[in-house]
């Protein structure tokens, strides 16, 4: 609240606590931008826009970046699969902040500051880092909002909207880029584990003697193998050290324990049989732990939407 006696933020806090420090540095932009604008009226879109935007970035850099990471990416692919079907929300019918404020349909206010959001992140990726704070620096120095975009992107504001819906079908996060990469390959090398899998089970039900049995086990061994080192060949994005670690220690130890039925084959020892029996448990934790880590993965990033 900019104006009155009690200027300031104000603002409910018994919500999550990473909910209340997104919604106090959404709010503090807005702060910040009132005090420099002074009765500047922005338009409700780039007021709002470069809010979410901050609240986005800053939250990532905080103590639960995941939490914000997962509101940030409902956020653009609401403003993505609005592009996609035709239904966004013009720009020019986002400008003003009481009518904005005053939206009764909860579904087009998510769609207002998802747009907004991502027609800022529009200005920062296709124009630069300062691109937005530029237009309301222009408009500061008495420009419209036309004259302030022609200014600093060489588009009329018709030109620039088009642009952006067209950007914005086709936009990805680089870093969501990544993961979704490395995430789709991991889940190839399950699939494959998945076989192996199978294939053990069918060998143990078959009537092969051990001897009999020592190819086809080999086999199983040998193609685990090929898992890890597939999985030590991969690009590893830096958000997917954790997964890739159990990733790892679970497939390790799937070589280490299907290893152990070989050895028992080879040679008799029931030692050999009965040590490998005890990795059972083991090997079905770690199996847990790595598909809820994969999963987790998949639901922070919103890989499986559009």
């Amino acid at each position: 609240m900019p104006e009155g006696q009690h200027q300031g933020i104000y603002m409910r806090a018994d919500s999550l606590r990473t909910e209340v420090q997104r919604t106090l540095t959404h709010e503090y932009i807005h702060l910040v931008l009132d005090e420099k604008v002074g009765n500047l009226s922005l338009p409700a879109w780039l007021n709002e826009g470069v809010a979410s935007y901050y609240e986005y970035q800053l939250g990532l850099q905080g103590e639960r970046p995941d939490a914000s990471r997962l509101v940030m990416y409902l956020s653009s692919n609401r403003a993505r699969s609005a592009a996609l079907a035709g239904n966004t929300l013009p720009l020019t019918t986002l400008e003003s902040q009481a009518l904005w404020n005053d939206q009764p349909d909860q579904n087009k206010v998510h769609l207002q500051y998802a747009e907004a959001h991502m027609a800022v992140r529009y200005l920062v990726e296709a124009f630069g880092p300062n691109e937005p704070m530029g237009v309301i620096e222009n408009m500061i120095e008495g420009l419209s909002l036309s004259e302030a975009l022609r200014e600093l992107t060489n588009q009329s504001y018709a030109e620039f909207q088009d642009d952006f819906f067209a950007w914005l079908k086709n936009w990805e996060d680089p870093q969501r880029a990544e993961v979704r990469a490395y995430v789709n390959i991991l889940n190839d090398i399950m699939d494959s584990q998945d076989a192996i899998s199978e294939r053990r089970a069918k060998n143990l039900e078959s009537s092969l003697s051990l001897s009999q049995s020592i190819a086809p086990r080999s086999a199983l061994v040998t193609d685990a193998q090929a898992l890890v080192s597939s999985l030590n060949s991969m690009s590893l994005p830096s958000a997917m050290f954790d997964v890739h670690e159990d990733a790892l220690a679970y497939l390790e130890t799937f070589v280490e324990w299907l290893a152990l039925e070989l050895e028992y084959a080879q040679t008799s020892i029931d030692a050999k049989r009965v040590q490998a029996n005890d990795m059972i448990p083991e090997i079905n934790a770690r199996e847990s732990t790595l598909r809820r880590s994969i999963n987790t993965a998949e639901f922070i990033y919103q890989l499986d939407d559009l």
